[in-house]
């Protein structure tokens, strides 16, 4: 009995071994070679296409570390799709760094802005969230006048850190978004379809203090572009008397997309922005809060750009969301294009 439960643990052990595993994304442009052997004479078992994940579950095997068309990394022994060989770690980055590229169903997708401090201490804001980057994307800049908006091309590229194997603590990411003139822009976003480049009718939303962006509290409506076809956003809060009690309720804040014949073309924003707390706390959260409108895509439907904030004690953030519509077999649908891998049609 006693060898039956040691086999039992070997095999749980062998179980766990397996199962951990350190993913990497490759981040060569035309995608990077797998090798039976680590170096550069060997054969290629396959190519892995760029933003691909692949893993290892010893990432740090190598003592030494080598340069190859100018990139410094060391030789890592991969599995991917059931292969298992060498690859050259210049071309790799920890992590699931672009999980959208690997994405066929996502029509736009808007891309966050955060900051960084340089080794003096200095703030530096205007880098770009690289996970929501796909590659053969059209990329626009928004920039918001007072009543119309200018919309631009531009040019957003992956940009990597070359010291990522020798780090220190002045070191934060492995990899940025570069973005051609990003001074010039308010927002960024990504576009499967080509638009053409134009100034379009649009408004932007100020809350206190005459901050961008604006919480909708309960009854309350706000108009937005086209106001010619009617449209607002009315914030509600739904108090239901819970099951098997006299005097508990349970509050909810809904946030609604409304048409000006009343047709409520998006009702669950509640799941996309995770709306399952009363209006009070939401407000004092600011979660979410409305930033633009305008029609990106010129199909007479309104867009929406809001921001879901994130608060507690130890952490303040948030993430931009692009509500975008595409009318598809004469209905109109539409999309949250900024909740990640799971970016999904909003009915």
């Amino acid at each position: 009995m006693k060898n039956v439960f040691l086999v039992f643990l070997l095999l749980i052990s062998i179980h766990v071994i397996k199962a951990e595993a350190w993913a990497f994304t490759v981040i060569a442009e035309h995608g990077l070679s797998i090798r039976t052997k680590p170096n550069l004479e060997s054969k290629i078992i396959s190519t892995v296409p760029f933003g691909e994940i692949v893993l290892s579950e010893n990432p740090n095997s190598s003592s030494h570390l080598d340069t190859i068309d100018g990139e410094i990394g060391y030789w890592l022994k991969v599995r991917y799709n059931q292969q298992t060989g060498f690859m050259f770690t210049g071309f790799l980055v920890f992590g699931d760094v672009f999980p959208l590229s690997r994405a066929d169903t996502i029509p736009y997708v808007i891309i966050d802005e955060w900051a960084e401090y340089s080794e003096e201490g200095k703030y530096c804001p205007g880098f770009y969230d690289p996970s929501h980057y796909i590659p053969n994307f059209y990329w626009y800049g928004i920039k918001n006048l007072d009543t119309t908006t200018i919309i631009t091309s531009t040019i957003v590229l992956p940009e990597y850190n070359p010291n990522r194997w020798n780090k220190d603590d002045k070191i934060q990411f492995d990899v940025k978004l570069r973005v051609e003139n990003q001074k010039s822009f308010d927002f960024v976003f990504g576009s499967k379809y080509k638009l053409e480049p134009c100034e379009i009718k649009s408004n932007k939303y100020f809350g206190l203090d005459s901050k961008i962006g604006v919480f909708i509290y309960p009854e309350q409506s706000v108009r937005i572009q086209p106001f010619i076809t009617g449209y607002r956003i009315h914030g509600s809060e739904e108090i239901n008397l819970l099951k098997g009690s006299e005097n508990k309720i349970n509050r909810k804040y809904t946030l609604d997309l409304i048409r000006y014949t009343d047709t409520i073309l998006i009702k669950n924003m509640n799941k996309v922005f995770e709306l399952n707390r009363p209006a009070r706390i939401h407000a004092e959260f600011e979660n979410p809060t409305l930033y633009w409108s305008g029609d990106i895509n010129n199909d007479g439907n309104p867009d929406l750009i809001l921001k879901r904030r994130t608060m507690s004690e130890s952490y303040a953030g948030g993430r931009l969301h692009l509500i975008i519509s595409q009318v598809e077999n004469g209905k109109i649908e539409y999309y949250a294009t900024s909740t990640g891998i799971d970016d999904q049609k909003i009915k």
